[in-house]
């Protein structure tokens, strides 16, 4: 009966928009529901996430102001687990010699910081955002850091930019930027791009095909690598932290989460001729 009548409202037009504001107030009333909810969850997590300091992975030591990321979860990224699916692809740019690192869609900078940070051969850093207020605690981040001398704040970039900045380069381009990466990466700016080694995660749900695009894009100048998210539960399998082995199961899987809504695929594109 509540499902027929549910349905009879929402195919109605009057009726939905007579609904819609209490529609609208139960999702609002979830929200703040889950949220209660996971307050013994959040608190087990801060009782090893003691300060915002980065706890494991390549950014090891990198320090938050506090508890805050911008658009992204903050707690896989203090304990240092946070995109460990491509660790590898950054630990080995960490350990290159490049002209340039440009992050695209830099957020808060957990890996424009953290490259100015860790790479053992200095090469500047760019961040690139089109969020003020992302940028602002960016560079409040790389001062904590001690790296703000290192890193070139930009407030947005296009594929002629790219292009400009990357001719004759040997760069190495991280990239997220939530489906722009179609209009970023183009036929008319591959040839400036040939000598960089470029990390993309594709937004297939943003853009769909993208991913098929970029791969076809860069076949004849890169060797490509896939690489996938890690499902939550497989994360409880392994990923063997010592600092989460006292966690309930629950507050595990929050820590863990990165909040992504389907399955996430990088691309890791590295230059076939390196000069």
């Amino acid at each position: 009966m509540i499902h027929a009548i549910s349905r009879f409202i929402a195919g109605n037009n009057l009726l939905w928009s007579l609904a819609r504001p209490l529609v609208k107030f139960a999702e609002g009333l979830r929200y703040y529901r889950i949220k209660k909810e996971e307050e013994p969850l959040v608190k087990e997590i801060k009782s090893i996430l003691t300060a915002p300091r980065v706890l494991n992975g390549p950014f090891r030591n990198m320090q938050y102001p506090d508890f805050t990321s911008f658009g992204s979860a903050i707690y896989p990224k203090i304990l240092g687990c946070y995109e460990r699916e491509i660790y590898p692809f950054v630990e080995t740019a960490l350990s290159s010699q490049y002209d340039t690192m440009i992050d695209v869609g830099s957020a808060e900078g957990y890996y424009s910081v953290g490259f100015a940070l860790k790479q053992q051969n200095p090469y500047p850093v760019v961040a690139v955002d089109i969020n003020k207020n992302a940028l602002q605690l960016l560079q409040n981040i790389a001062v904590l850091n001690d790296v703000a001398d290192k890193i070139n704040v930009k407030d947005g970039i296009d594929a002629k930019a790219l292009g400009i900045a990357c001719a004759g380069k040997r760069n190495f381009i991280f990239c997220d930027c939530e489906g722009f990466e179609g209009e970023l990466f183009t036929h008319e700016n591959l040839d400036d791009l040939q000598f960089c080694d470029i990390l993309i995660e594709t937004h297939d749900s943003k853009r769909h095909g993208v991913s098929v695009y970029l791969t076809d894009l860069f076949s004849a100048t890169h060797n490509i690598s896939r690489v996938t998210s890690t499902d939550n539960y497989q994360k409880l399998n392994q990923y063997h932290y010592p600092e989460v082995s006292g966690l309930s199961e629950k507050a595990q899987i929050r820590l863990f989460s990165e909040g992504r809504g389907s399955v996430q695929e990088w691309l890791f594109c590295e230059a076939k001729n390196k000069q």
